[in-house]
């Protein structure tokens, strides 16, 4: 097995996490109180995994966004 493969795997699964948890948080608190710390609280992902896939330039109403064009 490629190790690789594996971890995108994982990668694909936690993103996917953060991503569903962006509209839990907009539900919650409304665009305006999004953060991604509520976002990454909401996923129940670690602030290194947040961050890793959504750098802190990105704001958490792209993650938002992305949310919107995945579902």
């Amino acid at each position: 097995m490629n190790p690789r493969s594996e971890h995108s795997g994982r990668d694909a699964v936690t993103r996917d996490r953060i991503v569903r948890g962006a509209p839990k948080v907009v539900f919650r608190v409304g665009v305006a109180g999004m953060s991604i710390e509520r976002v990454r609280a909401a996923s129940s992902t670690s602030r290194l995994q947040a961050y890793r896939y959504f750098p802190a330039n990105a704001t958490s109403l792209a993650i938002y966004k992305t949310a919107r064009w995945t579902a």
